[in-house]
């Protein structure tokens, strides 16, 4: 569906960039769920799941990603929050997705 958007769109327009973030920080969030869940269980201790979690604020900032300070607050989003609700990418503005 994602894809289909972002042809529809038009591949290189801003318009496709958003789609792209929205994916991309929604799987942030998703994976910052996961760490917020197995922390403490099995292999990964909490310090180590928080660890990760901020390591989305590491990287570098680019077009499908968006900035590290979104990349970083979306995945303790789901972190913290545990919801898939928390991590609905395609409600929040655009000032959020950047």
């Amino acid at each position: 569906m994602a894809l289909a958007k972002i042809v529809q769109a038009g591949v290189d327009s801003e318009a496709a960039g958003q789609i792209q973030r929205r994916v991309e920080l929604q799987a942030n969030c998703f994976a910052g769920m996961f760490f917020g869940a197995a922390a403490g269980r099995g292999a990964i201790p909490p310090g180590l799941a928080s660890a990760a979690v901020h390591d989305f604020g590491a990287g570098f900032p680019d077009v499908a990603h968006g900035g590290l300070l979104s990349q970083t607050v979306w995945s303790e989003r789901g972190y913290n929050r545990g919801t898939t609700a928390a991590c609905n990418t395609w409600a929040a503005p655009v000032a959020e997705i950047g």
